[in-house]
């Protein structure tokens, strides 16, 4: 066969040129990776996990103002969501505006100080619990993350949260642990603080407030890095199967010897779960004004009372409205079971690309007791 008829098999077979995929222009790159985030959590069984999450921490939060805040105003309870639930947060995260988004934050961070300066037991009360949640079910949705995204392998949602229960211990000492750290190192400084009001004495205590000084700063240093890698904690210990020291450890030295570059991936990852939220509660809400609009059509007026809930109702209509508002809430709860979801998978995804420029340990590297052949 001549070298004219051998070429021109085999680009008629097709095999002069290889087709070049996007997998091979992105396969040197990592932060591609935090792309598979969304997707990720819109697995059936992490949407379970999430929206599970949601609905006891709602529990947690009714039964913590049932029991601290039995008298607790409407105008309140809008004040208390507005500023520590995540609509304000991803509305300014939205407007990509720096000076709004500092200031938001700093309003939050400012009202929990101040309430749990002013009512410390009731917000241990309710941090405690909310944190623990957080870690089993974060635990649950990120074991199920990175076992699918290392082994190809689905998990259904009550095996992955049937591990976090048997790490419940290192899981409570992950969420939890630094905050007891800084309770302590708090206890000492107000110690310091019984000195000054005593004669004589209060020269001694004057020379402790440097010490007072120093646990403090100890004290914002923690709770900065333990705000800023909880996410990150509960990944690790989900990922490396290890104990809640190690996690935190691992977590605060990924921070700290790379801070750029997470802070960068959490940029990514703020901008692409911000705009998957919107979407997903837009269409949300747009089903809820299309259902309202519907059923609204043929019925009379003591039908439209019951969807849009007056204060003039009678009968059994406010139990009628009470039914549908609780339909519309189910609707918010899975919203928020996403969300929940969403933020495990992308501190997953983080975990994994950190992890691979801090250690150099391979992305698919993870913990499986029990791999399946």
């Amino acid at each position: 066969m001549s070298p004219t008829i051998h070429n021109q098999t085999n680009q008629n077979l097709g095999t002069s040129e290889p087709k070049i995929l996007l997998e091979d222009l992105t396969a040197g790159l990592l932060w591609p990776t935090l792309l598979k985030a969304p997707a990720m959590a819109f697995s059936p069984p992490r949407w379970l996990l999430g929206t599970m999450a949601a609905f006891v921490i709602v529990l947690v939060n009714a039964t913590h103002n049932a029991i601290f805040n039995p008298s607790q105003t409407a105008d309140t309870t809008t004040q208390t969501e507005a500023l520590l639930g995540f609509q304000p947060i991803l509305d300014a995260l939205m407007s990509l505006n720096l000076s709004r988004i500092i200031n938001t934050l700093t309003t939050a961070v400012q009202y929990n100080i101040d309430h749990i300066s002013q009512s410390p037991w009731s917000s241990f009360a309710l941090f405690i619990p909310i944190l623990l949640v957080m870690g089993v079910f974060g635990h649950a949705i990120t074991r199920s993350a990175s076992i699918q995204y290392a082994h190809g392998r689905q998990t259904d949602a009550v095996g992955a949260l049937s591990s976090a229960f048997l790490a419940i211990r290192q899981i409570a000492l992950t969420t939890l642990g630094p905050l007891l750290a800084c309770a302590l190192l708090a206890t000492l400084v107000m110690l310091i603080g019984l000195t000054l009001g005593l004669p004589v004495v209060n020269i001694v205590g004057a020379v402790l407030y440097l010490l007072g000084l120093i646990l403090s700063i100890l004290i914002v240093c923690i709770l900065t890095l333990h705000i800023l890698t909880l996410p990150l904690s509960i990944s690790a210990l989900a990922i490396e199967g290890t104990d809640g020291f190690d996690a935190i450890q691992r977590a605060y030295a990924y921070l700290i010897a790379r801070p750029i570059r997470i802070a960068l991936y959490a940029i990514i990852l703020i901008i692409l779960g911000t705009t998957i939220t919107t979407i997903v509660a837009t269409l949300a809400g747009w089903s809820i004004n299309t259902a309202d609009t519907l059923v609204s059509t043929l019925t009379n007026d003591a039908g439209r009372r019951v969807i849009t809930g007056p204060a003039d109702m009678a009968a059994t209509e406010p139990i009628a409205h009470r039914i549908i508002s609780l339909a519309r809430s189910a609707l918010e709860l899975i919203i928020a079971g996403y969300v929940m979801s969403l933020i495990f998978c992308s501190s997953t995804m983080a975990y994994l690309c950190t992890r691979r420029i801090c250690d150099g340990q391979d992305i698919t590297e993870v913990w499986d007791p029990s791999p399946q052949s």
